[in-house]
């Protein structure tokens, strides 16, 4: 089931499917290396609209909630 990140529980594993949004959020999350087809994993979200702390081949990268909003994965 294709879902926004910030849907995605904690501690699990997901393929990325797509990025919506414009060029310079496509270029943003690209230079962290989150990209289409990668595997990510969540490792969790803080409370009162918090970043959203995610695993990308061994780093951890916090992002904004507005950001993964508009990032869409599927569970593995």
């Amino acid at each position: 089931m294709i879902q926004s990140l910030t849907n995605l529980p904690n501690g699990k594993n997901a393929k990325i499917i797509a990025l919506k949004g414009g060029i310079g959020l496509k270029k943003n999350l690209e230079s962290l290396n989150i990209r289409t087809g990668k595997q990510i994993t969540k490792i969790t979200s803080h409370p009162f609209s918090g970043p959203i702390v995610v695993n990308i081949e061994n780093r951890a990268i916090a992002i904004g909630r507005r950001m993964a909003e508009k990032i869409f994965v599927e569970e593995i």
